[in-house]
């Protein structure tokens, strides 16, 4: 019987979360994006989760159908959790900023948080 690596594990979950960053962005459901790599949406889920391992096969077919490079799913590994928690955060952000449809709204959000970027960036300014 062999031992989980946690390393692995965590490099298996981390990839997960791409895919279900990557599959978020997109609109995508479970069930459109599975057929892409010839797996059930329950795998998929699988995969997202980090419980089973996604082949590098895999892994190429979704990169070319989705249009990005494979290694999408292997940069940034420096700071897992902080990483994967931003990109989450950004990718709801846009998705929901996306279902805006007036066009003023839109640009009263961006202006606020352009102007909340600006604010963070001065106060961090400040401290030198």
């Amino acid at each position: 019987m062999s031992r989980r690596n946690d390393k692995v594990s965590e490099i298996n979950k981390n990839i997960g979360a791409k895919i279900f960053n990557l599959r978020i962005s997109r609109g995508l459901s479970r069930a459109r994006m599975a057929p892409y790599i010839h797996v059930t949406m329950q795998q998929l889920q699988k995969y997202e989760i980090g419980a089973n391992v996604i082949s590098a096969a895999r892994l190429l077919l979704l990169s070319l159908e989705l249009n990005v490079p494979i290694t999408y799913f292997y940069d940034n590994f420096d700071d897992i959790n902080i990483i994967k928690d931003k990109q989450t955060l950004s990718l709801w952000v846009s998705r929901n900023f996306s279902k805006i449809t007036n066009d003023k709204t839109k640009e009263a959000i961006n202006k606020l948080i352009v102007s909340l970027a600006d604010d963070e960036n001065n106060k961090e300014g400040s401290n030198d």
